[in-house]
């Protein structure tokens, strides 16, 4: 008994020097995750999602930026408020300086990118496009009800990697979500002319093929700069068919998607589950 003490005392004694450390490393986490939460409510509260052009990045970036000030200013009260001092916790006056909470800012931000996060992943999930988890998918055969045995075994892999695409939870069945929806998918467009038509048919197959680029920075097969735009404007105009993909999806976020489509309202879903490590980029840049 006298041993386990005397073990616990050294223990205790050399984690101390840490113990600053970690105080002020829990602190700017959790208020980075309050930031980054706060924001995701913003846009649940504006409708915007991940899936909303230029206004879903736009709002990542600044959702980035000000949880990076926050946890900046919580490193700063740990450091006025050290956990050997008796000063209470309310004690005295915080000032925010504002240049070196720019700064922050704007290195959270830059770290966020740099560890290849997504501004618009910050966004909550629409239920009717891919969500903020969404890594990869699957081509899926149209109209399909559920994925073969082989599509199944894939999604399995990716949901133990990436979670459900729009809620982030790794656990439970997996499901094998259609992007777009079935119903959605099926909602034929508007009839164009034929002249009309046979007049954007030639452009739009020409940007598909060109100019083209890599893939990736390390290589890879070429491919059209402009195919998912183009494939997009097509669908829109009825000049090609809707392709739809598989993504993993829990239980619980299929069960909201089908009632959305039933009623035919767009839902957005807040995701907190399988955090990736760009989410941290705040909190790194404060405690480093």
């Amino acid at each position: 008994m006298v041993d386990a003490r005397r073990l616990v005392q050294q223990a205790t004694e050399l984690a101390h020097p840490a113990l600053p450390f970690a105080y002020s490393v829990g602190s700017s986490t959790c208020a980075y995750t309050l930031g980054l939460a706060v924001m995701q409510v913003t846009g649940m509260a504006c409708r915007v999602s991940c899936a909303t052009p230029v206004l879903g990045p736009a709002l990542g970036v600044v959702g980035v930026g000000l949880a990076s000030a926050l946890a900046g200013q919580a490193a700063i009260w740990c450091r006025s408020h050290p956990l050997d001092s008796k000063k209470p916790l309310t004690a005295g006056r915080h000032t925010v300086v504002l240049q070196d909470a720019l700064l922050d800012a704007v290195i959270g931000v830059v770290l966020f990118k740099a560890m290849k996060g997504r501004f618009r992943s910050i966004m909550p999930s629409d239920l009717f496009r891919a969500g903020a988890h969404a890594v990869e998918s699957l081509p899926a055969t149209r109209g399909a009800d559920y994925a073969s045995e082989i599509n199944r075994g894939e999604l399995i892999r990716l949901m133990r990697r990436d979670g459900c695409h729009h809620c982030g939870r790794r656990n439970g069945k997996v499901i094998g979500d259609h992007i777009p929806p079935n119903k959605l998918a099926a909602v034929k467009p508007p009839q164009l002319s034929k002249q009309f038509a046979k007049l954007m048919k030639e452009p739009l197959k020409f940007l598909q093929s060109h100019p083209r680029r890599r893939s990736s920075w390390l290589g890879g097969k070429p491919v059209p700069l402009f195919a998912r735009p183009v494939q997009r404007a097509g669908e829109v105009l009825g000049l090609a068919k809707v392709l739809q993909r598989y993504y993993p999806q829990c239980q619980p976020c299929s069960q909201k998607q089908a009632a959305a489509v039933r009623a035919g309202k767009r839902r957005l879903v807040m995701h907190f589950g399988g955090p990736r490590p760009w989410f941290f980029a705040g909190a790194l840049r404060v405690t480093a």
